[in-house]
């Protein structure tokens, strides 16, 4: 009887001790989340990409101006505004560095990103279309 008490007692504590540890986990996991959201979210410093190209012009050297220009493009992709990091990755090859990998990453991300932008679009009006077809059967 004694024994089984202690057993009892040792399983709550056991049951204690994995759910500290579980709320520990959930804890580290929410704070992962929110700092890769907060990352994700970066908004441009320009209105354009224009003005992007214009900033970096004022920075002195060509590699600080591929960083900056980079970044840009990159929150521009962040944004959805696909067209504008495109233009800018352009700029950057044609202007600033013709093998700068990651203006041609850009490039690849933000035409990635529109295709699959134009595919749900296409599959949302198919698919209101369909819809509305079924209620004209009705």
């Amino acid at each position: 009887m004694i024994l089984g008490l202690c057993q009892l007692e040792n399983l709550k504590i056991n049951k204690e001790e994995k759910m500290k540890s579980n709320k520990f986990v959930a804890l580290f996991i929410c704070l992962v989340f929110v700092a890769g959201w907060a990352g994700c979210s970066q908004q441009p410093k320009s209105a354009n990409s224009g003005d992007a190209i214009q900033q970096a012009q004022k920075l002195k050297d060509v590699e600080a101006q591929v960083k900056y220009l980079v970044s840009e493009a990159n929150a521009y992709i962040s944004s959805e505004k696909f067209d504008e990091a495109i233009k800018i990755a352009k700029h950057v090859l044609s202007q600033l560095d013709s093998n700068s990998a990651e203006a041609k990453s850009i490039i690849e991300k933000a035409q990635a990103e529109i295709k699959a932008l134009a595919e749900k679009k296409a599959e949302e009006a198919k698919a209101a279309l369909k819809k509305k077809m079924e209620s004209l059967g009705r």
